[in-house]
């Protein structure tokens, strides 16, 4: 009869191997895949760096307050992300864009002109947007971030 340890060195060894290939998988799938991007209230953002926000060129209607600013870290095919930076203001817009936004920093509020329903977001907060919805937008802080995800035509 052979020792129990014996019995269990093919599997660890099998284990191990297996292992080892995965670790391999891994770092090759790591060396492809695009770097992660955080997007918090914790992180300094460069604002000063980042290009303005062309809102009459993105279905501005009317424009009131600072000119936003915007850092696209995503862009293929229709699909476009990043973070948006806005001092106090108002606009008029029919979106653009299908988009998930979601608050980092200030507050917004959002109005659906066809409605009439008005909604206020702040920190934490997230809302998704048909694109071509017809809406006031009016930032009511200092400053106002959120990250976005849109997505262009249907």
């Amino acid at each position: 009869m052979k020792p129990l340890c014996v019995k269990f060195i093919p599997i660890v060894l099998v284990a191990a191997a297996c292992l080892a290939s995965i670790q391999v998988i891994v770092a090759e799938v790591d060396q492809k895949a695009p770097p992660m991007l955080m997007h918090s209230p914790k992180l300094n953002l460069d604002v000063a760096n980042m290009p303005a926000f062309d809102a009459r060129g993105n279905g501005a209607i009317k424009v009131e307050g600072d000119p936003p600013k915007e850092r696209i870290d995503f862009h293929s095919g229709g699909v476009i992300g990043g973070i948006f930076v806005q001092g106090p203001g108002k606009s008029e817009i029919i979106w653009p864009a299908t988009e998930h936004g979601f608050v980092l920093e200030g507050e917004v509020t959002i109005t659906n002109v066809t409605s009439g329903k008005s909604v206020t977001y702040g920190p934490g907060d997230g809302w998704i947007i048909k694109q071509g919805t017809h809406i006031t937008w009016e930032v009511n802080s200092e400053r106002f971030v959120k990250s976005f995800l849109a997505v262009e035509g249907d």
